[in-house]
């Protein structure tokens, strides 16, 4: 193409920018020149006037422009006449300064050399002509405007291609694509490249392939001229399409040259024609009974299933109303209302019971959905029907055996065969906290303990392999605390012996346990909540006078803190009336207050303001109730509480002046939206909104609008439940201002954490959202011109590293480059090698301020095609003017470049396929006229001539109006004009009224101009009669398919398609409920997703799927399918092959009804028939099951058993009264008939016999599913063992309390003791050896000595007696004592010993030990009186078992194992059972002189040693008592030989702390003797201070328990002045038990009262001595 052509036609039909053509409204298709606006610009006037003479005859519009200034309108061309050439390129400068389009150019010059024809080229000159001669200018003119026309028909001859609704393509005779529009690509899914080339044989399916070549052949044989055919293509994509093609040869000069062809996608219509089809056979099919009605119940469909149940034809059933036939009539309306309520979303039943046509009655379940017309509107409903009667009879089969497990007082729990629960009953329920929802499906692991998971383990291994566990262990409640349990497991078996689970029953030990753990924990439970309660409590017993009337109050127990509380001692309270001890009693008006709570039982509960005057606390809150003939109070110290209180409301009242300061509006709101509380701004906020102000108690919803009172509810609810809410709103003021408000819902607590009121706070935020919005708006319109821009656009900082860029930019790098950009990387890493220095360089320019502009040839990376881009580099400034990036803009002009190739090329192609296709098409010219638009027939193609009748001759060039018939003629233009309104294409459908009356479906479009007209209507028309004819043939069969497909749709039953390789290809709704896919999750994907792993399942499938394909159908086939989740489906499938119209099997259909649910009851039902079964034979209760006459149904091994123990021989069936002795019939009688009448009775029973035995009754009805009561379950459980261990609690503590008083009368008779050995001893070392008094005095301190004995033996009794702990030999200790024990018992009495040596050793106090060894030997000698007898005393190592040790007392928690045994045996009397339940007594004794403390002290040493004891013994065989002590590893070490220092006497100042006078003074005396200065303190609080004032305190003596202050708190708090001050511990406990609460504190000493001067004095050389810090 010549360059000049070439430019001209790039100008004309594709513009500056490449885009396709708009062309101008002066371009026409007639014969002569087109008439083009064209500037004369000449250096002569005259010249310029006889150019524009010639151009006007030439048929061209000239205008004379005067030189050197800019044109002020647009012009197709400009003619430069007179001018040199060096001065073209300044002249075109001056008069087309830049913007818009470049108009043509033709210069005048004076010769045609070739050096000035190149310069005239460069200074931008298209054309020459011969300077001043008119006709030379005409000619060139005039060829120029006739090339510019011939090229504007052929733009608009491709633009009719492009805009077709059907593809529109030709092939050559091999059938290889040569053409195809853009519609074409569209049903291909390839693009126009990839097409062109391709054979049709890679499209076509193969079945199509020899039918399209034989239509070839016969084209071009000539036997055929037209073909239309429906064919399947592949698209790109894989899927296949069905096309509807019509066909002919393409024929230029009268032969042919290839073959042209229209085609449309008709895949929607023939997948509707098959779906129809498909679904219509579906319903017919359907396993389910199902039928369909209208809206006023009258049948509109009945499948064969729904003849079957109800016995009914179709025939009979159609078109009546069956409801009230089928439907029982109590039944009838609940029936409607199932069908009305399909008419709404979703699907709706119930249980029904159903009536068959003969009349018999049957439960069923009903389904219900809507049933709907095209347009989505409800016409009737499908019902889908169950018969339940076998589930019925199988639910009402295993009732019986649910009840009996429901009913059972032990947790019974069934797990399948991955231990999973399947069953858990209402006793599993109470046992551990867990529902049954919570339970079941769930491995309930969290029951085991981890300390435990081996031996579970073990337990299901067992389990698994048949073996049952009966054992003992510990389960974990819901809320985390343990509970023992006896546990009996075994398996479970389904009627084919397969193993499906196991069942275990759970026995409750906790009060068996609870029982044993009080035994142990006894004795500290007292100690503990009397020295650790921080209340003060006290026992006080009334004290009456003559009359009987409470006179006062004795107090006999009260705490420490009671003393600290009331400053009164314990000692000096106890005992003491309280008129007397506290006299405001009295005044305060509590004395007659205390007295009517012990005369009413009236419980006392206040608090009382005392003031300074009474009692340390100013506020108590005090607790009084009734306790025997007395009462006991709980006082507890309120003062500081108060104090906070009365700060709470200073702090209320700030709050509130903040409340009415704020400038928010704050209102409280109650439970039912009444107004509480508003600040000042709520109010004002309020006036401001309705003009008036709420009040409070005024409902608040009345100040909120209407629309709005909803949300406020909803808020309001959700701050009740503890949220906080936050919203936003408007609100419209009284002057109508409109304004946006943050509402803040916050919920008001009270002191327990109840939510009780809310806040709601209002701030106006309407200027912030203001602002928001205009920040919003202008960056989301900033973001979108840059996302959007067509051009990719990249930002690089002036070090050349990207900053960012558009998708498009960032698109392109990632396709050119492989790499995806990213902010702060080099651009190098993003520009290819070889393009690197370019992009230096013009990155420098434009950072000079130049902008730059080149192109670039790039090969394409995906398909290796060039392509053509433009680089325009432009600087970024900053606010001064500075570059400080750079802005590169690429575009993509490859389009545009083969364009200008492909012009020439396309347009002879496309006038040969416009002229050959089937399709009519037509341009129409629109002008604009004074009276409106005038449309022109521009063009017309010789299909239109065919179609119309009118030929091309007659009516190009003229206006419609002129071209049609009148009517016609207005039509045309209505729809013209509705086409440029509309502004894009419409289609239409119309009859023309000539050229015999074709029915065409018509498409146009507008094409507009650059400044937006409309200058031209494309359009094509098709001949739909023959389809119109073939649709209205169809339409009638189609109607009754499309009504059963409407059913189809609405069914519950899935219904389903697959073609011959298994592909799914249809899925209803019905299909999504049981399977849980939508269709497009399966459509398209191999049928087989749907199976189960079975290997059974899966090939019985493809069986009968290849049945289904050879024309064999099925129906009601049971199978198992895969649901979405996993989980497995069960269905009753019925499927039939699918024929194509000619009859070929193109896949199956099929459908399925989920009857998951039946299977799992019916396999519930005979599972859990089995399990209650083997649940009900394993169970350790004894179970009868009684009928509503009495009679026995049913019992369980454990009764049978039970029964035959007690009465062999006697046969445990019959009326259950004649069972019962006579004497308790008429209470079984009663008992019975309330457990028939609904009701659960429970009650213990003692059952005589050698051997009393208690039973736990219980008698519980069993209910049907309708409540019906059929029958009673007797259950009653063992519990005798149960009663014996509350006897033996009640019996320990007794004991405990015994030993509770007897720790305390021998702590308080210590004190006593210290003084008189403590002046004893002085007086004895102050008298003179030959003193007279000395004898007495000596006299008084071995009496007191024996009376320290004494108390020892009481604190031994009470378990603090333990002394000097450490590793004994106990054969050593026996051994030591011999002489001592041979003096001791009866002359006539052999003591043999039988020791073991290398025993273990045993961690005990040596001096304890004697005295067991001792009480024991002189019991044993007592026993044996004044005749002779043998004791023996023998130790060893015994392997205690879990059998010896429960027997044995005090140890029911030890564990079994290594025992060091000590036995000590007599040939003596023997005892009693009777004597022997008491020989631990307190003050119990068979002696008459003895005092029956020393067995007792013996069980109190033997409880602190953590041993145990075993007695056997029989009147007249003798006694042996054994003793347990833990051994240790170790061999028991040798006791040091006790130390005796030499006289000492100390220096310095010794505080000595204690409440008891004599104690501090004997003490004070015996300090002072051995050289010490001493301070005396009498409690805590007062020898705290004065260790403050005397710092010379070297050491301090400190009692334990004393009032204000106690030892332990004293310690703390000196330790906190003086870390290392030494301290030595005073108690009347034992060391052990008084120090173990100190630990590794810091204790330099311990001293147990009562003491002798000389264990004194050693103990404080040894704490003085010890340097070291404590």
């Amino acid at each position: 193409m010549p360059r000049v052509f070439a430019n001209l036609s790039h100008l004309l039909f594709f513009g500056s920018t490449g885009e396709p053509v708009r062309a101008s409204a002066n371009h026409t298709s007639e014969a002569h020149a087109p008439l083009v606006n064209v500037a004369v610009v000449a250096a002569e006037p005259e010249i310029a006037e006889r150019l524009c003479q010639a151009l006007c005859q030439a048929g061209i519009n000239p205008s004379v422009a005067p030189p050197r200034k800019p044109l002020t309108s647009e012009f197709d061309a400009v003619v430069l006449d007179g001018f040199p050439v060096e001065s073209l390129a300044r002249e075109l400068a001056l008069l087309l300064p830049g913007g818009g389009p470049r108009p043509w150019v033709f210069a005048g010059i004076e010769d045609a050399e070739a050096a000035t024809l190149d310069a005239g080229l460069a200074a931008g000159a298209d054309e020459f002509y011969v300077s001043g001669t008119e006709r030379s200018l005409a000619f060139r003119a005039t060829l120029w405007a006739r090339r510019g026309a011939r090229q504007s028909e052929a733009a608009d001859a491709a633009r009719r291609l492009e805009q077709a609704n059907d593809a529109i393509y030709t092939v050559d005779f091999e059938g290889r694509f040569t053409a195809a529009n853009a519609a074409a690509e569209r049903l291909t899914g390839y693009t126009r490249a990839q097409l062109l080339g391709k054979s049709m044989a890679e499209l076509l399916l193969p079945e199509y392939l020899e039918p399209t070549r034989a239509q070839i052949a016969a084209k071009l044989a000539g036997d055929l001229d037209f073909s239309f055919y429906e064919v399947q293509i592949r698209h790109a994509g894989g899927q296949p399409r069905w096309v509807e093609i019509s066909s002919q040869l393409l024929l230029e000069n009268g032969k042919p040259v290839a073959i042209q062809g229209i085609a449309r996608d008709v895949s929607v219509r023939r997948q509707l024609d098959q779906r129809i089809t498909f679904r219509a056979e579906m319903l017919d099919n359907m396993q389910a009974a199902a039928f369909a009605v209208d809206l006023d119940g009258v049948t509109l469909y009945w499948n064969a299933a729904a003849e079957a149940m109800f016995g009914i034809p179709a025939e009979e059933a159609l078109g009546r109303r069956l409801i009230e036939r089928i439907f029982e009539p109590e039944d009838a309306r609940r029936g409607l209302e199932v069908l009305k309520e399909a008419g709404g979303p979703g699907t709706h039943s119930r249980l029904i019971n159903l009536v068959r046509g003969d009349g018999s009655r049957f439960p069923g379940h009903v389904a219900a959905s809507p049933l709907r017309d095209a347009d989505g509107e409800p016409i009737g409903a499908v019902a889908v029907c169950l018969d339940l009667t076998e589930r019925r009879a199988q639910q009402e089969q295993s009732q019986l055996l649910a009840t009996i497990v429901e009913s059972a007082a032990v947790a019974i729990i069934g797990r399948d065969t991955n231990h999973r629960v399947t069953s858990w009953n209402a006793a599993a329920e109470r046992m551990f906290g867990y529902t049954a929802a919570e339970a079941i499906g769930s491995r309930m692991t969290r029951l085991g303990r981890p300390a435990d998971l081996e031996v579970n383990l073990t337990h299901v291994d067992a389990i698994t392999s048949g073996e049952p566990i009966d054992a003992e262990t510990v389960r974990l409640h819901k809320d985390g605390h343990e509970i023992p349990v006896r546990m009996t497991s075994f398996p479970l078996h389904d009627a084919d012996g397969h193993h499906t689970g196991s069942a275990t029953l759970l026995y409750d030990l906790r009060e068996q346990k609870a029982s044993e753990q009080a035994l142990r924990a006894s004795e500290e439970r007292y100690r503990a909540a009397a020295e650790l309660s921080k209340d003060a409590f006290l026992i006080l017993v009334a004290v009456r006078g003559e009359h009987g009337n409470v006179t006062d109050f004795r107090i006999v127990d009260m705490n420490a803190a009671a003393g600290q509380l009331l400053t009164i001692p314990r000692d000096t309270a106890l005992g003491g009336l309280l008129g007397e001890l506290l006299p405001r009693v009295r005044d305060r008006g509590f004395m007659e207050a205390y007295a009517r709570v012990a005369e009413t039982g009236e419980v006392l509960d206040q608090e009382v303001e005392l003031g300074s005057q009474f009692i340390r606390a100013k506020w108590i809150h005090q607790t009084v109730v009734k306790l025997g003939d007395g009462i006991a109070i709980t006082i507890r110290d309120i003062t500081e509480r108060k104090h906070q209180q009365i700060q709470l409301d200073e702090a209320r009242a700030q709050l509130k002046a903040i409340f009415e300061s704020t400038s928010e509006a704050v209102l409280v709101v109650g439970p039912n939206l009444e107004l509480i509380v508003a600040n000042e701004a709520g109010l004002a906020r309020a006036l401001d909104s309705t003009g008036t102000a709420p009040s409070p108690g005024d409902d608040l919803r009345r100040w909120v609008e209407d629309s709005d009172v909803a949300a406020f509810e909803r808020q309001c609810r959700r701050a009740f439940a503890g949220e906080r809410v936050t919203t936003t709103g408007t609100s419209t003021a009284t002057d109508g201002a409109v304004s946006w408000h943050e509402f803040t819902f916050n919920p008001v607590r009270n002191d327990r954490g109840e939510v009780y009121a809310v806040s709601i706070a209002a701030r106006d935020i309407t200027e912030s959202l203001r602002l928001q919005q205009e920040l919003a708006e202008r960056e989301a319109a900033l973001q979108a011109v840059f996302s959007s821009m067509n051009e990719a656009l990249t930002l690089v900082d002036v070090e050349r590293q990207f900053i960012l860029g558009n998708p498009l930019s960032i698109e392109r790098t990632r396709k050119f480059i492989g790499r995806t950009p990213e902010t702060g990387h080099s651009m190098e890493e993003y520009v290819a090698p070889e393009h690197w220095r370019g992009f230096r360089h013009y990155h420098r320019r434009a950072l000079n301020g130049e902008r730059t502009t080149l192109e670039l040839e790039l090969a394409d990376p995906d398909t290796g095609e060039k392509t053509w881009w433009e680089y325009s580099y432009d600087p970024v400034r900053d606010e001064e003017g500075e570059a400080v990036a750079v802005a590169m803009v690429i575009r993509d002009i490859s389009d545009r470049k083969r364009a200008e190739l492909a012009l020439t090329q396309a347009t002879a192609h496309h006038r040969a396929v416009i002229e050959n296709t089937t399709d009519g098409l037509f341009a129409l010219n629109v002008e604009e006229g004074e009276e409106g638009r005038n449309f022109r027939v521009a063009m017309v193609n010789s299909a239109f001539e065919r179609m119309t009748g009118l030929s091309a001759e007659r009516i190009a060039g003229r206006l419609i109006q002129d071209a049609l018939p009148e009517a016609s003629a207005k039509a045309a233009v209505a729809r013209y004009e509705e086409c440029i309104a509309a502004g894009h294409p419409i289609t239409y459908e119309e009859i023309i009224p000539f050229g015999g009356r074709p029915h065409i479906q018509t498409t146009m479009s507008p094409v507009v101009d650059a400044e937006g007209r409309c200058h031209q209507i494309i359009g094509s028309s098709r001949d739909i009669t023959e389809r119109i004819r073939l649709e209205e043939e169809e339409r009638a069969s189609r109607e009754r398919a499309e009504r059963l497909a409407i059913i189809v749709e609405s069914a519950n039953d899935a219904i389903l398609a697959v073609d011959l390789d298994g592909i799914l290809t249809s899925w209803s709704p019905g299909a999504q409920r049981v399977y849980g896919y939508t269709a497009g999750e399966v459509i398209g994907k191999p049928a087989s997703m749907l199976y189960v792993d079975e290997a059974e399942v899966v090939d019985s499938t493809l069986e009968r799927l290849q049945r289904l394909f050879t024309g064999e159908g099925y129906s009601g086939v049971p199978t198992k399918r895969r649901h979405k989740d996993g989980h497995t489906i069960d269905l009753l499938v019925s499927a039939f092959p699918l024929r194509d119209s000619t009859g070929n099997i193109v896949g199956a259909g099929s459908t399925a009804t989920d009857v998951t649910e039946q299977v799992r009851a019916e396999a519930a039902v005979r599972e859990k028939a089995a399990d209650l079964e083997a649940v009900f034979s394993g169970s350790y209760d004894r179970i009868v099951l009684l009928d509503t006459r009495g009679e026995i149904i049913k019992l369980n091994d454990a009764a049978r058993a039970a029964w035959a123990g007690t009465h062999p021989g006697r046969a445990l069936e019959g009326p259950y009264r004649d069972l019962v002795p006579p004497e308790s019939r008429s209470d079984f009688d009663e008992t019975l008939a309330r457990a028939l009448a609904g009701e659960s009775l429970n009650f213990e029973r003692l059952i005589p016999g050698e051997l009393d035995t208690w039973l736990d009754v219980a008698y519980s009805p069993v209910r049907l599913e309708d409540g019906t009561v059929r029958g009673v379950v007797i259950t009653s459980r063992d519990i005798t063992e149960r009663k014996r261990s509350a006897e033996a609690l009640l019996q320990a503590q007794k004991s405990e309390s015994l030993a509770v008083l007897a720790g305390g009368i021998a702590h308080d008779f210590n004190n006593l003791l210290v003084g008189i050995l403590g002046n004893a001893g002085i007086a004895l070392a102050e008298l003179s050896p030959s003193s007279p008094a000395r004898e007495t005095i000596e006299a008084i301190e071995l009496a007191g000595q024996r009376a320290a004995e004494l108390a020892r033996q009481m604190l031994a009794y009470s378990g603090k007696g333990r002394f000097l702990i450490q590793d004994v030999d106990l054969s050593s200790v026996v051994q030591e004592m011999t002489h001592l024990l041979r003096v001791s018992i009866g002359k006539a009495v052999d003591l043999r010993l039988h020791l073991a040596s290398d025993l273990p050793s045993v961690q005990a106090d040596a001096t304890q030990l004697r005295q067991v060894v001792m009480n024991l030997v002189v019991n044993a000698s007592d026993a044996i009186g004044e005749g002779s007898g043998v004791v023996s005393i023998s130790t060893s190592v015994v392997d205690a078992t879990s059998d010896l040790l429960a027997e044995a007392y005090l140890a029911p928690d030890l564990p079994p194992g290594r025992y060091v045994a000590l036995e000590v045996q007599d040939t003596g009397c023997g005892m009693s059972p009777e004597t022997l339940a008491r020989i631990f007594d307190p003050f119990f004794t068979t002696k008459f002189t003895g005092r029956g403390l020393g067995l007792a002290a013996t069980l109190g040493i033997m409880r602190g040693h953590r041993g145990a004891i075993t007695v056997d013994s029989e009147p007249g065989k003798g006694t042996t008592f054994r003793l347990l002590f833990p051994a240790n590893a170790a061999a028991a070490a040798q006791p040091a030989p006790s130390a005796n220092p030499a006289a000492w006497r100390g220096s310095g100042t010794i505080l000595v702390v204690d409440d008891e006078p004599t104690v501090r003074a004997v003490t004070a005396r015996a300090l002072k003797a051995f050289g010490f200065e001493v301070l005396e303190g009498a409690d805590g609080l007062e020898g705290l201070n004065l260790f403050r004032e005397h710092p010379e305190i070297g050491c301090v003596l400190l009692d334990m328990t004393m009032p204000r202050m106690n030892g332990e708190e004293a310690f703390a708090a000196i330790k906190q002045i003086r870390p290392d001050a030494r301290i030595v511990l005073m108690s009347g406990y034992a060391e052990q038990d008084a120090t173990e609460r100190f630990g590794s504190r810091g204790l330099s000493g311990f001293i147990q009262k009562p003491y002798e001067l000389a264990t004194l004095r050693e103990v404080i050389r040894a704490a003085m001595e010890n340097n070291s810090a404590p």
